[in-house]
Order: structure tokens, then C-alpha cells, then sequence
């Protein structure tokens, strides 16, 4: 009869996971989500090398699995001319910015002038009393 710990089995669920969770949280942190029950029949997580051992693949490749994705859908919503997406690609990729508008008063040549003053008047209509 074998002794010891039983083998792990990682399921297609805990693989998913691992594959979401890659490149974005520790490896440690990670472990901790991957439950298994040990011989005593206590629930907990798995430590980072077995993480490392059984999810090789997954750690290696899900940061750039969840970055495709959200590329994706990025470029869904600017196919669609989503202007939220389209204004954070100008931002992020093409360095685009947002400049304050200047306010000013020209005449009909170009020349700065003085803005007008504006004068707000208030009245009461006295049959409203």
C-alpha cells in the first residue's frame, strides 16, 4: 500500500483558474486558491511547487492568454466605434492627450482683446408675490 500524500490531479477548473489568475497575483497567492484535501480530510491550498509542477503550462502562457483577450475585446469595441475605447487607445498607444481649451476674446482681425463683462440682472415680478 502506498503511503504518503495523494497525488494531485489538477481539474480543468483549477486550470482556469491558474491560467486567470497568471502574471496578475503571486505564485503563492495562486496556491492558496487551488484546494485539495490532504489525508487527514482537511481542505487547503496547494504550495507553489506543486503549483509550479502541475500548472507549468498554464503559469507560462495565461498572462499573455488574458492580455489577447482583453485586446481583443478592445478592438471589438473600437471596430464598433466605441469612442471610450477609441479615445484609450489614442491615449495609451499613440500618445495622444487631452489639452484645457483656451479661452480668449479676439476681434474681427485676430487681436486679443478684454473680454466683455457680463452683467446678469435680476428682477422680481412683483404680481407673483
Amino acid at each position: 500500500m502506498k503511503r504518503g500524500r495523494p497525488s494531485f490531479e489538477p481539474t480543468q477548473e483549477q486550470r482556469n483558474l491558474v491560467t486567470a489568475l497568471a502574471g496578475m497575483m503571486p505564485h503563492e497567492d495562486i496556491g492558496s486558491l487551488i484546494v485539495r484535501t490532504d489525508s487527514k480530510g482537511v481542505r487547503r491550498g496547494i504550495n507553489r511547487e506543486t503549483l509550479v509542477k502541475y500548472f507549468a503550462e498554464e503559469l507560462a502562457s495565461g498572462k499573455a492568454r488574458i492580455d489577447a483577450i482583453c485586446i481583443q475585446g478592445l478592438v471589438q469595441k473600437m471596430q464598433a466605434a466605441d469612442l471610450g475605447a477609441l479615445c484609450f487607445y489614442a491615449k495609451t498607444r499613440m500618445g495622444w492627450r487631452e489639452k484645457p481649451l483656451e479661452h480668449r476674446a479676439v476681434d474681427g482681425e485676430g487681436n486679443d482683446v478684454a473680454p466683455a463683462p457680463i452683467t446678469i440682472v435680476l428682477s422680481r415680478d412683483e404680481a407673483s408675490l
